[in-house]
């Protein structure tokens, strides 16, 4: 219903307000329209009935005067009685009696008799005495002196008409004018009565009414209009509001949901498995991670964590909770390779500090493991590097007197002579050991690159004029593919010769008779790429990740620091070296370095 409601156009809810206004408009209309012609209509009878009455009033007058005593009443004193009679109805403001020319003869006030009217009432009355013809006349007056309006009306001064007659206005008839007769006296010496004390001049009879009094039910039906239309503006503002709410709502919901959905990717995608529990056990929400993690088929929601876990791992699990620590286990899950899981457990608590449930975290720590390891036997390694370069400059020196001592014991036997064999031995074995020591002085004391302008190719061809004679004698072929414009680079020549020469040499001991070896260079996102292959002996998988390790050889008299001091020397050029092989197949080595252009 709200995601209906939230639909609703606002163009068509306020079309909707405007007919329901323009209907209320139109039946608040026509009801002030009827109320008004009905307040017409009964100041029209209470025209009518004031008039009856001064008329009535005047003729009893005059007959009670005529039968009963003998003295003759003055016709103004009967027709102040009748006026003053008449005012006593309510509704009534004044009735006066008036001379065409605006002298009032009777009026329900005593001290208005012969005093004159207004400007208004002047003119209001001339028209009527000069209009020939007009029996009555009616106006609305609205006297700027009082706050009320009202109505009036003149018409002839006849309380005794030959036939009945109607006051009448525009479409609304008048009640018919009534005389009655009663008494002794006749009708016939009434009548003459009053023309002998009016004669032939003009004389009308004029009613004020208050309209307030007759307009309670027009004032009760503009307050209607008024209440209606506050209530409908209201409406229509609550209306509004409630819609511009519900579209504020789906707006929320829509935002809340791509929030959602977000994260609920996000913790699909995490590495690490989540598992969120009730204060039950029972279980919320699973990722993938967790899925991946945990001896689980699929997310079981609902169900207890203890259900769906073997013995093992519920007690990681609860021995965690009540630590608040993460715990180590291994693993085999993915395909029976051993993992290294961390589980901890997190209480979620909620805004008033009570607990709502637990997060179960699950991260794998395999390859972290493996990096501490690493770094520990890296570590190792270094510590033996400097010890041993400690070692081995200690021993340079009595290595020197030994072979001096060898050179002169030598230089005592005749040339190719068994003494002179032997001692050329100690002095070829003193020659091999210096070699071992400097490698492993370069090894463990860094150096710093003496950068210079070098060419790639020259100091690739150097090294390749070196090995020629190895080749030749291991019946090898050697290919080179090299671009044939120069490849310029800061760096040493000098180390890059022996970069270059250590890795030929390596594959040329590899190859076991009528072997090959390819040299080549591509140019490769501004980078300059050596590969080196061969298709001798190749290295073992388990050898494979020692290639690296200082004093790790496979070779009968090897000292097994040609690839890392090979490795050292690019990474100082800011390149990289890369050994794959497969025993039985060959080796290949791969060496980036930046090139300054081509």
């Amino acid at each position: 219903m709200k995601n209906n409601l939230a639909n609703f156009s606002p163009v068509v809810f306020a079309a909707a307000c405007g007919l329901l206004a323009m209907i209320i408009t139109v039946f608040a209309v026509a009801n002030y329209q009827r109320e008004k012609e009905l307040m017409e209509d009964a100041l029209f009878r209470q025209t009518d009935v004031v008039k009856r009455i001064v008329y009535g009033s005047l003729k009893k007058s005059i007959r009670d005067n005529l039968t009963y005593d003998d003295a003759k009443v003055d016709l103004q004193e009967h027709l102040q009685r009748a006026t003053e009679q008449a005012k006593e109805q309510r509704g009534v403001r004044s009735v006066l009696i008036v001379r065409g020319s605006g002298q009032i003869v009777a009026g329900a006030v005593a001290q208005t008799i012969g005093t004159m009217f207004d400007d208004s009432d002047r003119i209001f009355l001339e028209h009527f005495f000069n209009e020939s013809g007009v029996k009555e006349q009616y106006r609305f007056k609205n006297d700027s002196n009082d706050a009320d309006d009202s109505f009036q009306a003149v018409m002839r001064f006849d309380p005794m008409p030959n036939a009945k007659t109607k006051m009448k206005r525009p479409r609304h008839p008048m009640m018919r004018q009534h005389s009655g007769e009663r008494g002794e006296v006749s009708s016939e010496k009434i009548f003459a009565y009053i023309q002998q004390s009016i004669g032939d001049k003009k004389t009308a009879l004029l009613i004020d009414l208050e309209v307030d009094y007759f307009n309670i039910a027009l004032k009760q039906q503009r307050k209607q209009i008024i209440v209606l239309s506050v209530v409908l503006l209201l409406v229509g503002v609550g209306g509004w509001l409630s819609l511009l709410t519900l579209q504020g709502f789906k707006g929320s919901q829509l935002k809340l949901s791509q929030m959602r959905v977000l994260t609920d990717h996000l913790i699909s995608s995490l590495p690490i498995g989540l598992v969120c529990l009730d204060t039950a056990d029972r279980i919320k929400f699973v990722n993938q991670a967790a899925i991946n993690f945990l001896p689980l088929q699929h997310a079981l929601v609902g169900v207890p964590l203890e259900d769906v876990l073997d013995a093992e791992w519920w007690q990681v699990v609860c021995a965690s909770r009540l630590d608040n620590s993460p715990i180590e286990i291994k693993s085999s899950l993915n395909n029976d390779l051993s993992q290294v899981i961390s589980v901890r457990v997190v209480e979620v608590k909620n805004e008033v500090g009570g607990g709502d449930g637990y997060v179960v975290l699950l991260q794998d720590l395999t390859e972290q493991k493996e990096l501490e390891h690493e770094l520990q036997t890296n570590v190792r390694l270094a510590s033996l590097g400097k010890m041993a370069a400690g070692v081995a400059h200690e021993l340079r020196n009595p290595l020197s007197s030994i072979k001096g001592l060898g050179t002169l014991l030598r230089s005592r036997f005749a040339e190719n002579s068994d003494d002179w064999q032997t001692a050329q031995v100690l002095v070829d074995e003193v020659d091999r050991l210096n070699r071992s020591i400097g490698e492993l002085l370069d090894y463990a004391k860094p150096r710093e690159v003496m950068e210079e302008i070098i060419c790639l190719q020259e100091s690739v061809n150097k090294a390749i004029s070196l090995v020629i004679f190895d080749v030749k004698a291991v019946a090898a072929e050697m290919k080179v593919d090299f671009p044939p414009e120069k490849i310029l680079l800061k760096g040493n020549l000098d180390k890059l010769n022996q970069v270059f020469l250590n890795l030929l040499l390596n594959s040329i001991q590899s190859l076991d008779g009528h072997g090959a070896i390819e040299l080549m260079c591509e140019i490769e996102s501004g980078r300059a790429v050596i590969t080196i292959t061969d298709n001798g002996c190749g290295v073992s998988d388990a050898d494979l990740p020692h290639v690296f390790d200082p004093y790790f050889t496979t070779k009968v008299e090897g000292t097994g620091l040609g690839l890392a001091i090979s490795s050292k020397i690019i990474e100082e050029h800011g390149g990289e070296l890369v050994f794959a092989s497969q025993e039985g197949t060959g080796s290949t080595v791969t060496i980036r370095l930046p090139f300054l252009s081509a």
